[in-house]
C-alpha cells in the first residue's frame, strides 16, 4: 500500500485549477453527440426513431429497432436523404409510418417523400418548389383516403409570416401532386389525428399573440365524400370564460378520443370525449403535468396499452413536483399507478403491438429507449445525448457525464448545473442566488464565477450579466429571446457570442448587434458565426469549436491559466493587441 501510495504521488502534477490536462477533450465531446427525436412504431411492432448525427454533419437519419435483442439498429434513410423538418423552425413531428411504408420530410429540399421500409430509394410526394418554401410536419395516415394529412407552412408569399394550414397529399401516386387544404384560417395547427373508425379528423389550432400552451382549442371535424373538412365541432377551448390549453388529442382503434387539457385545475391532465353529449370527462385528477410545451412537433405523452389498442389501460408520462414519472390510468375505474421505471426523466412515450416504449434517462443513465409489454423494463438502445445549460426543452436532472460537462468539470473547481421549466419563470434569477450562495459559503471564487447558456438559457446568461453584476463573464451561444441590448450600459464583463448563420429563430443579426454595443463599450468580446447552422449547432466540428474557444476565453479573461489541449485562441477584441 505505501508503494502504491508513493507512485501516485511521484505521478501527480501540481498546477493551477482548468490548467491540467484532461482526459476528455472536445473532439470526444462533439463525437458523442447523437441525440434521439421522435417515436413510432412500425407495423412489424419495432420501433423507430430519428438520430441526429453530429459525425454526418449533423445529417438526421431514421432508425428501425434490431430484430433481436442486443442486435443492432438498422438504418432507413437512404444516402443523400434526412429526416428533419423546418416546420415553425424547431421542427419535430418529421415522419410517419404504417406498416412498413414511411413519409418523411426531407432536410435539404422540404420536401415529402414516400419510402417502403429496407428500400434504399424515396419516392418525392410534393413537387419541389426550389427552395424550403413549403414545409411539412406532425403528419398521419389517413386510411379512409389513401394520403398523409400534414401540418403546412406555406412561405411563398411572406417568408417572413408564412400560413399555417392543414393539407393532404396523395400517396397513391406516382407524381408528386399539389397539396390539399383542409383547414385553414388560423395562425397555428398541430395534432392532425385521424379517427382510424369514422371518417373525421381532430386537431388542436391557435392564434396570436397567444403560445400553444396559453390559450388552445381542440376541433373535430368530418369528412365529406370527396375528403373534405365539415361540421366542425370544437371539443375544449370554444368557452369565451374558461381559458384552456387543449392539447395531444389521440383516437384508440375503437374510434374514441382522448386529449389533455388543463381546464379543472391549471394542470394538464388526461381528458375523454363523450361524443353522444358532446361533453369532456376528466380520466384522474393529479396536481401534475401530464403535458409539456410544444416547442417542437411530435410530441407524445401517453399512449394506450394492449394489442390493437383494446385495453382500457393508458401508458402516460407526468411532471410532479419537480420530478418526472410514468403511469399507468385505468380510465374506466379511474384508477391510477405509477411505474417504477429507472428514469428520473421521461421525455415521450408511445405504443403499439402490445409493447410501450420510453424515452428517459436519469443522473446515471443517458438518455435512453426502454420497451415493456407490462412493468417489465428492456433497454434496447442508449444513445448518448447531452443537453447542456437550459434551453427550449423541460428536463427533469439525468445523466450529464461523458462527455459534456465532465469536459468542464475536468478544467473548473466548481460547477452549478440550473434547471428551470422555460422561458416563463425567471431562471435569471434563480441562476444569480445559486451564484451568490456559493460565493458566500466561500465554495467558489468570486472573482472567477461564470456563467453560460443557449437558447432560452442564453437570453438567462444574458439577464444576468445585464442586470447583476456577480458574474465574471459570459458564454451565450447567441440565441435570445428577448435581448438586453437595451441595458448595454450595464454589462461590465467580456462576453463571446456563437451564432448559426441560418438560425430564423433568433436572427444573426440580434447577435452582431450585441457584439458591436460590447465592443464600443470596450469591454473584451468575441464573435463565432457558423455558416450552415440554425437554431443549436449539429455539426460536430461546429461543437468542438465551440467548447474549446469557450473554455479558452474563459481560461484567458478569467482564470488567467493556460489550458493544456494546446488549443489556439481567436482573437479577442478590446484584449487582443491589433495585429500590425
Amino acid at each position: 500500500m505505501h508503494s502504491q501510495a508513493s507512485a501516485a504521488a511521484e505521478k501527480a502534477v501540481v498546477a493551477p485549477y482548468g490548467s491540467w490536462e484532461s482526459p476528455i477533450s472536445a473532439a470526444a465531446v462533439s463525437a458523442a453527440g447523437r441525440t434521439v427525436e421522435g417515436l413510432a412504431v412500425a407495423g412489424d411492432g419495432r420501433l423507430l426513431w430519428v438520430e441526429t448525427r453530429p459525425e454526418e454533419g449533423g445529417r438526421a437519419v431514421l432508425v428501425k429497432e434490431a430484430a433481436e435483442p442486443g442486435g443492432d439498429a438498422v438504418d432507413v434513410t437512404p444516402e443523400g436523404f434526412a429526416v428533419r423538418s423546418l416546420a415553425q423552425e424547431y421542427g419535430g413531428g418529421a415522419f410517419a409510418v404504417q406498416g412498413d411504408v414511411v413519409v418523411f420530410s426531407n432536410y435539404s429540399d422540404q420536401r415529402l417523400y414516400k419510402q417502403t421500409i429496407g428500400d434504399n430509394s424515396a419516392q418525392p410526394l410534393t413537387p419541389d418548389y426550389t427552395g424550403s418554401v413549403l414545409r411539412y410536419a406532425d403528419g398521419v395516415f389517413d386510411p379512409h383516403f389513401c394520403r398523409y394529412v400534414t401540418i403546412m407552412e406555406d412561405h411563398r408569399k411572406d417568408s417572413s409570416n408564412p400560413v399555417t394550414t392543414i393539407a393532404a397529399v396523395t400517396i397513391s401516386e406516382r407524381d408528386a401532386n399539389e397539396p390539399t387544404v383542409l383547414v385553414s384560417g388560423n395562425d397555428f395547427y398541430a395534432f392532425p389525428r385521424i379517427d382510424p373508425i369514422k371518417r373525421r379528423m381532430a386537431w388542436i389550432e391557435w392564434s396570436n399573440p397567444n403560445m400553444s400552451w396559453d390559450k388552445a382549442q381542440l376541433w373535430v371535424g368530418y369528412f365529406s365524400e370527396k375528403g373534405e373538412v365539415h361540421n366542425k365541432i370544437c371539443i375544449a377551448g370554444g368557452d369565451p370564460t374558461l381559458v384552456e390549453s387543449p392539447t395531444e388529442p389521440k383516437w384508440t382503434s375503437k374510434g374514441e378520443l382522448f386529449f389533455i387539457t388543463d381546464r379543472e385545475s391549471g394542470f394538464w391532465n388526461i381528458y375523454k370525449w363523450d361524443e353522444e353529449s358532446n361533453l369532456t370527462v376528466q380520466l384522474y385528477s393529479l396536481d401534475a403535468e401530464f403535458s409539456k410545451p410544444m416547442w417542437i412537433f411530435g410530441v407524445s405523452s401517453y399512449g394506450f396499452l394492449g394489442k390493437d389498442d383494446t385495453s382500457n389501460k393508458i401508458v402516460c408520462c407526468y411532471r410532479q413536483n419537480g420530478r418526472s414519472c410514468a403511469g399507468v390510468l385505468d380510465h374506466d375505474s379511474g384508477s391510477f399507478s405509477e411505474l417504477d421505471i429507472p428514469f428520473s426523466s421521461v421525455t415521450n412515450i408511445v405504443s403499439g403491438d402490445g409493447f410501450f416504449y420510453v424515452e428517459g434517462a436519469s443522473a446515471t443513465l443517458p438518455v435512453s429507449i426502454a420497451k415493456s409489454p407490462a412493468r417489465r423494463l428492456m433497454l434496447i438502445s442508449m444513445p448518448r445525448t447531452i443537453i447542456f445549460s437550459k434551453g427550449r426543452q423541460m428536463r427533469n436532472l439525468r445523466y450529464w457525464s461523458e462527455p459534456m460537462v465532465d469536459l468542464q468539470m475536468k478544467h473548473v473547481e466548481f460547477w452549478i448545473l440550473v434547471f428551470s421549466t422555460g422561458q416563463a419563470e425567471d431562471g435569471h434569477l434563480l441562476m444569480l442566488t445559486m451564484g451568490e450562495a456559493q460565493v458566500e459559503t466561500g465554495r467558489v471564487d468570486a472573482q472567477r464565477l461564470c456563467v453560460t447558456g443557449e437558447s432560452a438559457g442564453g437570453f438567462t446568461t444574458l439577464a444576468c450579466l445585464a442586470f447583476r453584476q456577480i458574474f465574471k463573464a459570459g458564454n451565450r451561444k447567441a440565441y435570445f429571446e428577448r435581448s438586453p441590448i437595451n441595458f448595454v450600459d450595464r454589462f461590465s464583463c467580456p462576453i463571446i457570442l456563437f451564432q448559426g448563420l441560418e438560425d430564423t429563430v433568433v436572427s444573426p443579426v440580434q447577435a452582431t448587434t450585441i457584439y458591436k454595443a460590447i465592443k464600443d463599450k470596450g469591454l473584451p468580446v468575441a464573435l463565432v458565426e457558423y455558416e450552415g447552422e440554425q437554431h443549436g449547432f449539429r455539426k460536430a466540428e461546429n461543437i468542438k469549436f465551440t467548447l474549446e474557444q469557450q473554455m479558452v476565453f474563459f481560461a484567458r479573461l478569467v482564470g488567467h491559466f493556460k489550458v493544456a489541449d494546446g488549443i489556439t485562441p481567436i482573437k479577442i477584441d478590446n484584449f487582443d493587441e491589433p495585429s500590425l
